[in-house]
């Protein structure tokens, strides 16, 4: 794109923008299941021209972030299956997504478990309530009762369970064996999973994922505690 002397075919699609002092506001409702201040991803890609007498400007316009959070609480039983019930909740570009998932799949059950609560096939999920499916300015949430059978195996006189439940990556998203450009998310996302579960009476935790923290140059980071 060439900044210095800006061109029509370099742009796709018209929005507004609307300055209040030293604030700035770029809307686009074109979408009823998305907040008109939350651009679609395919504009956010640093700047913005505003068309106004005599000459335009640049404008820097930053996308909105994509967040979801799944709490659970479960209970082992005796016979090694997990049992509890989930939360979901999510925001910005992740809840834009939901919505519209919500909207166009013909077999809600499969896109609550698969791609909401990110679960595996072998986890039932029962009474599953969705709200706010079509309010865009509020959260999504999600609540499921779930149950896992199987999910311990015995090593050795141990026991071992993988406490994610929800939220799996089963595949590396990036594919290509060569990578010849940045990757560009489009916006920032935020992941949060938490797990709380009661063990039966007879068993001791040996012991649990270690505390850690990584951060990326960028400023991306993933906290285990």
């Amino acid at each position: 794109m060439r900044g210095d002397y800006p061109l029509l075919s370099q742009f796709n699609e018209l929005v507004a923008f609307v300055r209040d002092g030293e604030r700035t506001v770029v809307l686009d409702a074109t979408n009823p299941l998305r907040p008109s201040t939350l651009l679609p991803a395919r504009h956010v890609n640093g700047e913005v021209w505003v068309v106004r007498a005599p000459a335009g400007e640049w404008v820097p316009v930053r996308g909105g972030a994509a967040r979801h959070l799944v709490s659970a609480r479960a209970t082992l039983s005796p016979d090694f299956e997990v049992r509890g019930r989930a939360d979901y909740s999510s925001t910005g570009h992740r809840a834009l997504r939901d919505r519209e998932g919500l909207r166009d799949t013909a077999d809600e059950p499969a896109f609550v478990r698969g791609t909401i609560f990110e679960s595996p096939s072998d986890v039932v999920l029962d009474s599953v309530v969705v709200h706010e499916r079509t309010v865009p300015t509020s959260p999504l949430r999600a609540e499921a009762v779930f149950s896992r059978p199987g999910m311990v195996q015995e090593i050795g006189g141990m026991l071992y369970l993988y406490p994610m439940l929800f939220q799996q990556e089963t595949e590396n998203p990036f594919v290509s064996p060569t990578r010849r450009l940045p990757v560009d998310l489009g916006h920032p996302r935020d992941v949060s999973y938490s797990l709380h579960l009661t063990i039966p009476e007879g068993l001791e935790l040996a012991e649990r994922p270690v505390a850690r923290r990584l951060s990326l140059p960028s400023g991306g980071s993933y906290v285990q505690s």
